[in-house]
């Protein structure tokens, strides 16, 4: 997911609008300023908008004593940052007030970055921001604002013209119909934490042992719950025991899939039946679909074994469901919604 922020004041109040990466597992906030320019060749990578005019915005506050910041993602992208503060401004859904100002935002304005993905000008990506439970994620910066609670609800990333999803805060968030609500734990300063119990595949529950689930690098058996991960990963023993159960089910179509295995990722693919037949796999948000020129279809498990010793669930299966987060009382409540209607 993507967040549309405005930061800086120019002339007439106007602010510059950026699209910033939403992230669960970091507490960062930051974006590619224009000093970036001043570096040796490379430091700024190419995207749509200009590089952020620091110097000319009327908000902007550098600290005095330079404090620099350096991190790097599982993606591949890296930021070295000057920490600052600006007013940050957000579209509202209110008509009395079309956009909220928050002002002394802590962020951290990039001046090395590095983007593999970001290949041309015309990225649309121009930073990160984090929504992790650390003291300079923006969830925390407003707690006045927020009470520390924030929701989302998305809906399936190849939805044709999807409607605006929003990112919700204290008041105005609206618990789901039926949901559930379950404890969440720190991990690393910033991520949350899930204890996952067992696994299902069409709606039969695999048993299996949470031990299997432990990772060395967390020392326990949680799941992080990150948006920005595309998609899920499962330790190596959790993955095995998914995939043989899919396979068993998948046999039963024998003639018309076959199994394929594409880099590491479980898929089957099938030819197209005469009169449009198609098999439709439920729920359909576990799986990438994918339709080749011709008649070949393939559709890949959403789910690969990790190589981080993480166990994760990713955007992909957080589709359709509405989250809130509740950093002071530690919860993590959750239900099923149709997310194009505004949830």
């Amino acid at each position: 997911m993507v967040v549309e922020v405005g930061i800086g004041t120019f002339n007439n109040g106007a602010y510059k609008s950026y699209l910033l990466v939403m992230d669960t597992v970091s507490s960062d906030i930051w974006t590619q300023c224009e000093d970036c320019k001043l570096q040796p060749e490379g430091y700024c990578y190419p995207q749509k908008e200009e590089y952020f005019p620091n110097s000319k915005s009327k908000s902007y506050y550098a600290f005095k004593t330079p404090l620099t910041y350096s991190h790097e993602y599982e993606s591949g992208t890296k930021s070295s940052a000057l920490y600052a503060m600006e007013t940050f401004t957000f579209p509202s859904t209110s008509s009395s007030t079309p956009h909220l100002k928050f002002p002394r935002i802590v962020f951290r304005c990039g001046i090395k970055n590095y983007n593999p993905r970001a290949t041309d000008s015309s990225y649309p990506l121009a930073g990160v921001f984090g929504m992790g439970m650390g003291t300079w994620s923006f969830i925390n910066q407003i707690e006045t604002q927020s009470g520390r609670r924030f929701s989302y609800c998305f809906v399936h990333m190849h939805m044709r013209n999807p409607p605006p999803s929003y990112l919700r805060f204290g008041t105005n968030i609206k618990p789901p119909h039926n949901y559930k609500t379950i404890n969440f734990h720190q991990f690393d300063g910033h991520s949350y934490m899930v204890n996952v119990v067992d696994l299902g595949v069409n709606r039969e529950h695999l048993n299996i042992n949470k031990r299997i689930f432990y990772s060395r690098d967390t020392n326990n058996e949680g799941f992080l719950v990150d948006w920005g991960a595309s998609v899920s990963y499962l330790s190596k023993g959790a993955y095995d025991v998914v995939a043989r159960k899919l396979d068993e089910h998948f046999k039963k179509f024998k003639g018309e899939l076959w199994k394929e295995n594409q880099d590491g990722w479980l898929c089957y693919s099938r030819i197209k039946g005469p009169q449009g037949y198609q098999l439709y796999v439920t729920p359909q948000d576990a799986y990438m679909r994918n339709t080749h020129p011709g008649s070949k279809e393939t559709f890949c498990l959403a789910t690969i074994e990790t190589k981080i010793g993480l166990n994760i669930i990713g955007a992909f299966h957080q589709v359709n469901y509405k989250f809130i987060y509740n950093i002071k009382d530690k919860t993590l409540q959750f239900g099923r919604e149709d997310c194009a209607k505004n949830s």
